[in-house]
């Protein structure tokens, strides 16, 4: 939308000189306007400045929005890289849980990593 507003502007660039013209014509002619009918004049002459202003104010809000979702997307995948750095350690000792007494605490090692293993599932 917002890209689409300066040709527009530009579009209407007649109108508004030739609005312009008829205001300048009427205050020529001392002809008494209300202030509201004044104020129009200087708002309808100066919107496209504000317009432009507004376009050049969001987009800069949108660059920034971009700039820290991907900065967000960044820290996201280091944090899932260094999750899938520890599951592969993890995964790499159990070779070593051959211990039948331990077998309580290495069947919960098992579930942890499981568990690990189906989280990291869903956020891939």
């Amino acid at each position: 939308f917002l890209s689409t507003l300066p040709v527009r502007i530009d579009q209407l660039g007649e109108r508004i000189a030739k609005s312009d013209s008829f205001f300048a014509l009427m205050e020529a002619a001392r002809w008494q306007l209300p202030n509201d009918a004044m104020d129009l004049r200087w708002e309808v002459f100066h919107w496209p400045a504000k317009i432009g202003a507004e376009i050049t104010k969001q987009e800069k809000n949108m660059r920034v929005l971009e700039f820290n979702f991907k900065r967000s997307m960044e820290e996201e995948q280091q944090e899932f890289g260094q999750d899938l750095i520890n599951l592969q350690q993890d995964v790499g000792k159990l070779k070593d849980l051959t211990k039948l007494g331990e077998a309580a605490k290495n069947a919960e090692t098992v579930r942890r990593i499981r568990l690990t293993i189906q989280q990291s599932e869903e956020k891939a």
